[in-house]
């Protein structure tokens, strides 16, 4: 058997198949090496996760401290006590590959002795024994070799052997002992007389006589703005030149430049993306969310709102929708719609007509209803407690077994998907669909397999967890979870046929290539720092015949692997340098220093084409037939009309019902009024935790709705401690249904000062309808009626009523959290429609009664007069009758709406913003003589504050 072996080839290399100079039949890295000589020599690993390693080793270090108080780790283990395991663990297995046997001595530095006193503990298994790993298997097979001969004929070396790690280069000198040949890689031979030549004669260090450039296209430069520009260049450039096929030199595995040769109709080159943020895995750091309290609610938004979630999936929506509102559990409005959606899945049982149908729809109900109870029917502890240890283990069993489940269901939804795309009779177009479908399957099923992976995992490092260790507290969990969370490896789209070929890492070139791209020509690599070790470690080390790899040696294999892709290109190397890469500027690799010496910063204009300048590059247009670049002239918005024609003859149906919010618009902004109520273009639906100012208006409206009902009930007057004392007693419960965000750690400042503006200014308003004896008639009332044709329906806040001078007088008061000074301006300029309209649709024997807004957050009422509330702030015309005002803003408000009405009759539809102003003003004087104008309601001089229709009116792009 041949061997190719590399530090950096196992995934990708170049060239994927080596037949040159003889056939390879194996590919190896160092794990890949392991397990060749572990099935030869027979050497049964037993299946041990790596992953619970760190916590054998974090209990060792435990016991440890018990005995040695002051052990030089005692500090890191305190503050990270799994990070520091880890670390500890990583340089011990170290210490054993490079063949230290743990022996304790006399002149055993410190750090070495604590080490061997671990793993004396370790051996003896107190507390537990180890399990073995990389390094135990390592030596395992260094003590086999001899033992049983080895089918491996020749190992090709892509490194130099002196670059290798230490334990590496021991084994394969060992191997080659045996008679099995190493093939050392040889240096290519640079084509002096040439930029390409020049450089490579650089970067080995040759003497070579003084070059200037020769700008002969066996070097070229492409710069850009920005990573994107640069892939859609090279991906037009490929289709341009399809003769061209370079070695793509990709690291990080960035899929930039793969998306736009599939833009261009180019084959994909089937990149993986690796990361750890997919969306099914962001259940194994959200499940533990539901352990605790108080809750999360952005946590619980995030859960709910996943792709694929543990979670009937109409009932997640539900929950997001809710959660987003009133950001807590177990509201109202929360247990309406959880008994609303089991009544819709009773109503499909009752429906269904077969069996069959019916056991189906019964299993989704019974499936649903056990999801629910498990994720929110549960006990919840203290963030500052702790867990009981086999709860957090039930519940990532259960995570573990659902993944497992939906992981069976994808496969066979995939397998039945393919059975319908093998049907000759099914139609090209729905063929494609299926086969769209099925790779979105595809593509989800690496990450439940890592989901169900991780969250077994988890449950098998808590089950190593110590008796003593029966509970756990926030941060412990969460530490463990992100130890054993890992990305993964998602595939787009698959490798499709005559694909360029590509490797992500230079030490993968194995054989020359006649062309190299390297794509993002930027400083991506980590260099070695300072040494782990110290000097007298290393020189007690040293003398037992056991070399660490230091710093420098890790640099130097790192500097070979660098400059690979230069050195093995023959013809010609393209390098590609963005400024940003995903935002975020970049520094020019490493490389671009040697660059700038060998053939001078100030000559590389020549070789370069920077896509951000609009020059010639006379030496790429030799090279390649170029993509035509455009500029863009920069298009104007365009002038926003004074009003949308539409065919006279179109017929707006009227709903069975309008909201105050869509008479206001059509009264002052028809265009919102057409695309919002009419047409029904509304914003798409991203959840997110209602703002904080909005969310505390919420609260607080909630808050006095339940304290103006218990007031409503009782006759004798409230006193100020009583008032507080209901506050107090109902904050907690509420916040925990509707506000849990005021609960969550940091917001106690915050939460503090809002229960003690919401004390006072309930205080205010029970002191005020005592003082100016009105009486609780109603509070979130419903009324309907017509305006003109127009349906309405609202809710008042607040109905009040008294007996003053022999008559029965009647208020209506709107609830607002903030805006004193905004809402005495829309009274003063007689713009509380709302208010009026409300008085009228009323149901009491008067026309008109008292408005008023009473503003929570600076316990002021607002209103017309002083005649219902004595210490409202009021307009400056206080002497006017409040029923002639009403009445003359209803009276406008008809005859606007009837005005309205006519244009849209007619197809016109104002559009009212700054910029159409003095036109609208202009039309208006023309069309509306000014006896009828002074009968309008007066119009708004400015652009409505919320518009999602910009777009469309030409004020944005």
């Amino acid at each position: 058997m041949i061997v190719q072996f590399g530090l950096d080839i196992e995934e990708r290399r170049f060239p994927e198949y080596i037949t040159q100079p003889e056939p390879v039949e194996q590919y190896c890295g160092p794990k890949g090496l392991l397990h060749l000589l572990e099935r030869h020599l027979g050497i049964r690993y037993p299946e041990r996760q790596e992953y619970l390693r760190f916590e054998q080793y974090r209990q060792i270090l435990e016991v440890h401290l018990q005995q040695h108080p002051a052990a030089f780790y005692a500090a890191s283990f305190k503050a990270d006590k799994i990070a520091t395991a880890v670390a500890l663990l990583e340089r011990r297995d170290e210490l054993l590959l490079n063949g230290w046997n743990f022996q304790l001595t006399a002149d055993l530095p410190q750090r070495l002795r604590t080490w061997a006193e671990l793993e004396a503990l370790a051996y003896e298994g107190t507390p537990t024994v180890l399990h073995l790993g990389y390094a135990e298997r390592y030596q395992r097979i260094r003590q086999a070799i001899g033992q049983a001969p080895l089918p491996l004929e020749k190992i090709y070396l892509t490194e130099p052997l002196a670059l290798l790690p230490p334990h590496l280069r021991q084994l394969l000198q060992q191997l080659e002992q045996t008679g099995i040949a190493l093939i050392h890689p040889t240096t290519p031979t640079p084509t002096l007389g040439t930029d390409l030549g020049h450089l490579q004669a650089a970067l080995l260090q040759q003497d070579h006589p003084k070059h200037r450039v020769q700008a002969d296209g066996s070097l070229l430069i492409l710069r850009a703005k920005r990573e994107t520009q640069a892939a859609e260049y090279v991906a037009k450039l490929i289709q341009l030149n399809p003769q061209w096929r370079p070695l793509c030199l990709i690291p990080n595995k960035n899929r930039a430049l793969d998306n736009s040769l599939v833009e261009e109709g180019l084959p994909s080159m089937g990149i993986a993306s690796e990361s750890i943020a997919r969306p099914t895995l962001q259940v194994l750091k959200l499940a533990s969310t539901f352990l605790w309290k108080p809750i999360d609610p952005y946590k619980i938004l995030e859960f709910v709102s996943l792709p694929n979630t543990p979670l009937d999936k109409r009932l997640a929506r539900g929950i997001a929708r809710l959660m987003a509102q009133k950001p807590g559990l177990f509201s109202g409005s929360w247990n309406a719609m959880v008994r609303d959606f089991y009544e819709s899945l009773e109503t499909q049982i009752n429906a269904a007509p077969t069996t069959a149908e019916r056991e189906e729809w019964q299993a989704r109900k019974d499936k649903a209803q056990a999801q629910y109870r498990f994720w929110f029917v549960r006990r919840r502890y203290d963030s500052h407690e702790a867990v009981p240890k086999r709860e957090v283990i039930e519940l990532y069993r259960y995570v573990s077994q659902w993944a497992k489940d939906q992981e069976e269901e994808t496969k066979q939804l995939i397998d039945s998907l393919q059975k319908s795309i093998n049907k000759a009779s099914t139609p090209h177009d729905k063929a494609t669909l299926y086969q769209h479908h099925k790779e979105d399957l595809q593509n989800a099923l690496p990450a439940l397999e890592a989901l169900r992976i991780q969250s077994g995992n988890l449950v098998q490092v808590l089950e190593a967890l110590p008796e003593s260790e029966a509970s756990l507290p926030y941060l412990r969990l969460e530490r463990l979870v992100r130890t054993v969370n890992e990305p993964a490896a998602v595939r787009f789209r698959s490798a499709e046929l005559d694909h360029l070929p590509y490797v992500h890492h230079g030490g993968a070139v194995v054989r020359p290539a006649p062309e190299v791209l390297w794509w993002n020509f930027v400083q991506s690599e980590r260099e070695a720092g300072f040494s782990k070790w110290y000097r007298p470690e290393r020189a007690y080390l040293k003398k037992r015949g056991i070399h660490l790899e230091t710093p420098q040696e890790e640099n130097a294999r790192l500097l070979w692997q660098r400059r690979q892709p230069v050195l093995q290109a023959q013809q010609r190397l393209i390098l590609v340098w963005p400024d940003y890469i995903d935002g975020k500027a970049q520094l020019p690799h490493p490389l671009w220093g040697d660059l700038c010496a060998a053939l001078g910063e100030g000559h590389l204009e020549a070789l370069t084409l920077d896509l951000n300048e609009a020059k010639t590059a006379p030496l790429w247009e030799q090279c390649y037939t170029l993509p035509e670049q455009q500029s863009l002239p920069p298009t104007s918005l365009g002038q926003t009309p004074t009003h949308f024609q539409l065919p006279a003859a179109t017929a707006w149906e009227p709903k069975v019902m309008e909201s105050f919010s869509s008479l206001d618009l059509l009264l002052y902004y028809p265009y919102q009024w057409l695309f919002r109520h009419q047409v029904q273009l509304s914003r798409g639906t991203v959840w997110k935790i209602v703002e904080e100012r909005r969310l505390e208006g919420n609260l607080a409206h909630r808050l006095f709705e339940l304290l103006l009902t218990e007031v409503k009930g009782q006759e004798q007057d409230w006193t100020k401690a009583k008032v507080f004392t209901w506050v107090d007693d109902h904050t907690q419960d509420l916040l925990e249904r509707e506000g849990a965000v005021l609960l969550m750690y940091g917001q106690e400042a915050r939460r503090i000062g809002w229960v003690q503006k919401v004390r006072q200014a309930a205080w205010t308003l029970i002191y005020n309808l005592q003082q100016n004896n009105w009486r609780i008639r109603a509070i979130e009332h419903p009324v309907e009626g017509a305006v003109g044709a127009m349906q309405l329906r609202g809710v008042i806040d607040l109905v009040l009523e008294r007996e003053h001078l022999g008559q029965t007088e009647y208020a209506i008061v709107d609830l607002k959290w903030r805006g004193k000074n905004h809402f005495l301006r829309k009274m003063a300029n007689g713009e509380d429609l709302q208010l009026v309209i409300y008085s009228r649709l009323l149901d009491v024997p008067v026309t008109w009664v008292h408005t008023a807004y009473f503003i929570m957050g600076s316990e002021t009422f607002v209103a017309r007069n002083r005649r219902a509330f004595r210490s409202a702030q009021v307009t400056p015309d206080t002497e006017q009758s409040f029923q002639e005002v009403h009445q003359g803003i209803w009276d406008k408000i008809e005859a606007t709406y009837h005005w309205r009405l006519e244009e849209v009759a007619a197809g016109r539809i104002e559009v009212r913003t700054e910029e159409t102003l003095s036109e609208l003003e202009e039309y208006l004087q023309e069309a509306i003589d000014f006896e009828q104008m002074l009968q309008l309601l007066e119009m708004k001089q400015e652009s409505a504050r919320y518009d999602d229709y910009r777009v469309l009116i030409q004020q944005l792009r």
